[in-house]
C-alpha cells in the first residue's frame, strides 16, 4: 500500500501547462490507487490529515507545502514506470479484451494515468528467458 501511497503523491505533480501562476495551497488530502487480490482492481481512494496532526502508522510521510509555482527544481514530463521483457510476454499472452483493460488501468485517466513507459535494456530485465 505504501507504494501506491507514493505514487499517488507523484502522480500529484505535473508537466506545467500554459496557464495563470498561482500559488499552491495546502491540501488536506492524497488521492491513493489500491489493488488488491480480492477487490476492484486501481481502486481510487484519498487519505485525509490535519496539519500538524501526527500518524498513528508506523510510516509517516512529511509534506512541505510551503513550495509555490514559483519554485523550480526540475521538469516533470510526465510518470510511468517499468514494462520488463516478462511483463511484455505476460502482456501478449492475455487476450485482447483483457489487454485493453490492462491499458486503460495503466495510461487513462480513470487508472493511474501513466504518460511514461522505460523499457530496461540488458541489467536489469526480468526475462523469461533467463
Amino acid at each position: 500500500h505504501l507504494c501506491l501511497l507514493l505514487i499517488s503523491l507523484l502522480h500529484g505533480c505535473s508537466h506545467k501547462s500554459n496557464r495563470e501562476s498561482t500559488t499552491a495551497s495546502p491540501r488536506s488530502s492524497v488521492e491513493t490507487f489500491t489493488t488488491e487480490e480480492t477487490g476492484e482492481p486501481m481502486r481510487r481512494g484519498q487519505v485525509q490529515w490535519n496539519e500538524g496532526q501526527r500518524s498513528t502508522n508506523a510510516v509517516t510521510i512529511t509534506l512541505d507545502h510551503r513550495m509555490t509555482d514559483h519554485s523550480k527544481y526540475q521538469t516533470i514530463h510526465g510518470f510511468g514506470g517499468s514494462f520488463t521483457q516478462a511483463a511484455a510476454y505476460l502482456y501478449k499472452n492475455l487476450d485482447r479484451s483483457t489487454q485493453e483493460q490492462f491499458m486503460k488501468l495503466v495510461f487513462s485517466p480513470e487508472g493511474l494515468h501513466y504518460s511514461l513507459g522505460r523499457v530496461p535494456i540488458n541489467s536489469c530485465d526480468f526475462s523469461p528467458e533467463t
